[in-house]
């Protein structure tokens, strides 16, 4: 009886663990290219990059243990690169709380859809690829 409880408790754990419920990262240094989207390291790359987007720019507030994230990632990057006029910036808010609060995030993930550096609409949840282009492109 016991062995089969450890064995339960063994793929409980190894379930958990693919989940991804790992600490946050301490905090990056500098925006990277993660492939089409940029990831934002500080409050001044946050500025920088809001103040020189003249055209569509897209939040996508995320958190490193967030399931959901996890499985938009991809769909947001397929966006991205098909979508080069518009520039995609991921936010992790662990990381960069001054940005979430600012923009007033309770759930993850978030998209933010900002035009000429004014917020012009949100949107809470998992999105498809074909959604988020459907949801910028106002179709």
């Amino acid at each position: 009886m016991r062995s089969i409880l450890v064995v339960g408790l063994v793929a409980i754990l190894a379930a958990v663990a693919q989940i991804g419920c790992a600490a946050a990262p301490a905090e990056a240094t500098a925006a990277t290219q993660a492939g089409p989207v940029v990831r934002l390291a500080s409050v001044a790359e946050f500025d920088a990059l809001l103040a020189r987007t003249e055209g569509d720019l897209v939040l996508y507030f995320t958190a490193t243990w967030c399931g959901p994230c996890k499985k938009m990632a991809p769909q947001l990057a397929a966006f991205a690169t098909a979508n080069r006029d518009v520039v995609v910036a991921a936010v992790d808010v662990d990381a960069l709380a001054d940005i979430a609060q600012r923009y007033r995030i309770q759930s993850m993930p978030t998209l933010v859809h900002v035009r000429k550096g004014v917020e012009a609409k949100r949107g809470v949840g998992y999105r498809a690829t074909a959604a988020i282009t459907a949801w910028v492109r106002g179709n």
